[in-house]
C-alpha cells in the first residue's frame, strides 16, 4: 500500500503545476459526488464559503477550500475548461506563480464579499460561493495586464484580438452584466480580477509581489568580492544536469513498473536527488 502511494506521490511530482490543479478540482468533484449520491453524505457543505450567518468563522478552510468545488457537471467542466486554456497562457507568458496567483485571486474574491457582506447584512444572507472562476479570471487579467497587447484567436480562429480586450470581455460578461443573478459570485470575479491586475501590473515593473526580497528595503553596503571561476562553474553545472537526468530515469521506472521495482539503493537516491528539488 506504501508502495502505491509513494507511486502515486512521485507521478503527481513529475506534472506541471497546472495539471495538478486540474488533477485537484476533479479529484474534489469525483469525491464529492460520490459521497453525496451514493453515501447521501453531503461534503459540500463543508467545503464552500458560505457567506451567511457568518459560518465562515468557524469554517475557516473554507476560504480555501470553495475553490477547488463544483456543484454540478456543467458548473464544473465550464470552469475547468477555462482552467486548462488560461493556465496554459498564464504559463506561457508569465511562466512561474500559478498556484500563487489561483489562490490569492480566489482570496481576495472571497474577502471582497466578506467586507461588503458586514456593510449589507440584508444583501447576502442566502450569498454562498463555490467554484474556481475568481481564481482563473484572476490569471487572465495577470496575463492581460503583464502581456496586454499579446494577439490571441478564440472561438477557432474566427476572431483575432488582443489579450488586453478578450480579459476586459470575460470580466464584463461575468461581473456586472445581470447583477441581479449570482451577485456574490460576480462580486468575487471582481476581486479576482482586481488582483490579477495588480499582480500583473508590478511584474510588468519587475518586480514580483510573492518574491520576499521585494518587502526588503535594506541594502548590504558592504560588498564582497567574489573570483568568478569558469571550470568550477562548469563542473557544478554539469553534475546538476547529471543529477536531473538521473532523477528523471528513476521516476520514468517508478511510473513504469512501480515504486517497488526499484532496490533500495535507487530508492535512496531517488529520496536524495527529491530532497534537494
Amino acid at each position: 500500500m506504501q508502495d502505491y502511494f509513494n507511486q502515486i506521490k512521485y507521478t503527481l511530482k513529475k506534472q506541471t503545476v497546472l495539471t495538478q490543479l486540474l488533477i485537484l478540482n476533479l479529484s474534489v468533484f469525483v469525491v464529492t459526488n460520490i459521497l453525496d449520491n451514493f453515501l447521501k453524505l453531503n461534503l459540500v457543505n463543508y467545503l464552500v464559503l458560505n457567506i451567511g450567518n457568518y459560518e465562515y468563522v468557524y469554517k475557516p478552510w473554507t476560504l480555501l477550500t470553495y475553490m477547488f468545488v463544483h456543484l454540478n457537471l456543467a458548473h464544473f467542466l465550464s470552469n475547468i475548461l477555462l482552467l486548462f486554456f488560461i493556465g496554459n497562457l498564464f504559463s506561457q507568458t508569465i511562466g512561474s506563480k500559478l498556484l500563487y496567483v489561483y489562490i490569492l485571486s480566489g482570496l481576495v474574491g472571497a474577502l471582497l464579499i466578506i467586507v461588503l457582506s458586514m456593510v449589507f447584512v440584508n444583501q447576502f444572507q442566502q450569498t454562498f460561493l463555490v467554484g474556481c472562476s475568481a481564481s482563473v479570471i484572476g490569471l487572465l487579467c495577470a496575463c492581460a495586464r503583464y502581456s496586454p497587447n499579446l494577439v490571441l484567436s478564440i472561438f477557432f480562429g474566427a476572431i483575432t484580438t488582443k489579450l488586453k480586450y478578450i480579459a476586459i470581455g470575460t470580466v464584463l460578461l461575468t461581473t456586472i452584466i445581470d447583477f441581479s443573478y449570482n451577485m456574490g459570485g460576480k462580486i468575487s470575479h471582481i476581486g479576482g480580477a482586481l488582483f490579477g491586475v495588480l499582480y500583473g501590473y508590478y511584474l510588468q515593473k519587475g518586480i514580483d509581489l510573492f518574491n520576499l526580497n521585494f518587502f526588503s528595503k535594506k541594502r548590504n553596503k558592504h560588498l564582497k568580492i567574489v573570483t568568478y571561476e569558469k571550470d568550477k562553474d562548469y563542473e557544478y553545472n554539469e553534475k546538476r544536469v547529471f543529477s536531473e537526468n538521473r532523477m528523471n530515469e528513476l521516476l520514468d521506472k517508478v511510473i513504469k513498473s512501480g515504486y517497488q521495482s526499484l532496490t533500495k539503493a535507487e530508492k535512496d537516491e531517488l529520496n536524495k536527488y527529491s530532497q534537494k528539488q
